[in-house]
């Protein structure tokens, strides 16, 4: 599997509600396969789309093992729980998933 660019602009999204920040620094036993993407901010109906594309966009770039940090993340609603659900479903059936 060749590299991905996760700097590229369909993998981040910096809005005024919310920023998705895959990580472009490797990490100790990361698999090549996997990335962690930083979410700051607040998870809304408004912002879900932009999740729901970006680890979409991961998925199809053969990332399956998608690491979340949420720590800076202020506020989520059912919107968001909605779209990590979605995407564990999808990454479960490659044997993936979503933490």
């Amino acid at each position: 599997m060749s590299e991905i660019d996760l700097s590229a602009p369909e993998f981040r999204h910096e809005g005024s509600e919310l920023k998705i920040r895959p990580r472009k620094e490797p990490y100790p036993n990361l698999p090549e396969n996997g990335v962690i993407v930083d979410m700051i901010g607040d998870l809304n109906l408004y912002s879900t789309p932009h999740v729901k594309n970006i680890l979409n966009r991961l998925v199809d770039a053969g990332k399956t093992r998608i690491y979340l940090n949420l720590e800076k993340l202020n506020y989520i609603d059912s919107s968001g729980l909605g779209a990590f659900l979605g995407i564990q479903s999808r990454l479960a059936k490659m044997s993936g998933f979503l933490r």
